[in-house]
């Protein structure tokens, strides 16, 4: 929890578990009682300020408001009601999905219907349970080269909302003049998670005017459509057209834990003289995090970081530049290693 809003952290046990654990980290600068506990099996937030709807008390409650909706409504997964106890679980994408929806659940934001057209959250937080549905009218999906998902949404009262879900360097870089109110904070928080080897995202959102959407959705149509082999690209042009003015509301973090034996499998791997290479798509604090927790990096060993800079990826030939400075990096650190080998 970091100045009032919500971190959220899903510990899984390993890769291939379907069970979740959700745990508070505290970044608090407020350090209130935090002895709560829910109770619940897998969900073990403690945060006062947050639970049985106290955060309608925050000076900051409707970017709160906002960030938990995100949680419950940004999405592709599927609710399975069990008639016997009520109860919802969901088939999702990934595990991270279904964390994200047990935790909106136990604030108070439970995904509960999906059909065709239309999201059905249950918002318990102020008086009687509120059934709100929000009518989805696009999905702008993940890919590894967007790194981000959005949901284009109506609510009840007709307002159109973009909201979006990314990696952080993505969404940053998409954000208004007026969505920078967290950055700071949330850019601090982001680098510690990262470090501690957690998967993280970005949380956003947008309102979008009739007339905007309309002239949008005309194009997005035609790309949707499109059977040429420039689809992918068109969509991600069209979207990039969306995708933007966001303003931010907070971040979430996961762990992915390792299962029993990786390391110790690993460490016998490299003393019989095998070399290993790990493909992935973390950040790299984050990488570096899980290189150590699995024994394939270890302490004393020499580091060197090749990566690529904001400046080359949007210059006017990204490529190019991408393998001049890849090719200089390199050369730079085989100069280094053979200097302190002589």
């Amino acid at each position: 929890q970091g100045e009032g809003r919500m971190h959220g952290y899903a510990k899984m046990p390993s890769k291939t578990s379907s069970d979740i654990e959700l745990e508070t980290v505290i970044t608090a600068t407020d350090e209130r009682d935090q002895t709560q506990s829910t109770g619940v099996k897998g969900f073990s937030f403690e945060d006062t300020r947050l639970m049985d709807g106290n955060w309608l008390h925050e000076p900051n409650s409707n970017d709160i408001l906002m960030f938990m909706r995100i949680l419950a409504v940004c999405h592709t997964a599927i609710p399975e009601v069990d008639e016997d106890t009520g109860k919802c679980t969901y088939e999702a994408e990934s595990p991270d999905e279904v964390a994200f929806l047990v935790a909106a659940g136990e604030f108070g934001f439970e995904f509960s219907k999906r059909t065709q057209s239309s999201v059905f959250i249950s918002e318990r937080h102020s008086g009687q349970p509120v059934e709100r549905e929000y009518k989805v009218l696009n999905v702008l999906d993940f890919t590894s080269k967007r790194k981000r998902m959005s949901v284009v949404v109506r609510d009840e009262k007709g307002q159109i909302l973009l909201l979006c879900k990314g990696a952080d360097s993505i969404i940053f870089d998409r954000l208004s003049k007026n969505g920078k109110t967290y950055l700071e904070a949330t850019s601090k928080h982001l680098n510690g998670y990262g470090e501690a080897g957690l998967r993280t995202l970005a949380l956003s959102y947008r309102k979008v005017d009739e007339t905007e959407y309309s002239a949008w959705n005309s194009e997005f149509h035609k790309a949707k459509t499109s059977v040429g082999a420039d689809r992918d690209e068109m969509l991600e042009k069209v979207s990039d057209m969306m995708e933007k003015e966001l303003i931010l509301v907070g971040a979430t973090a996961v762990e992915d834990k390792l299962q029993k034996g990786v390391p110790q499998c690993i460490d016998n791997l490299a003393q019989a003289g095998l070399k290993i290479w790990v493909l992935t798509g973390d950040k790299m604090e984050t990488a570096i995090n899980i290189g150590y927790a699995c024994s394939l990096l270890r302490q004393g060993m020499k580091q060197i970081f090749i990566a690529l800079k904001t400046e080359e990826e949007i210059s006017q030939d990204p490529e190019a530049a991408a393998r001049e400075s890849i090719l200089m990096q390199i050369l730079n650190a085989s100069q280094m290693v053979k200097l302190e080998k002589d």
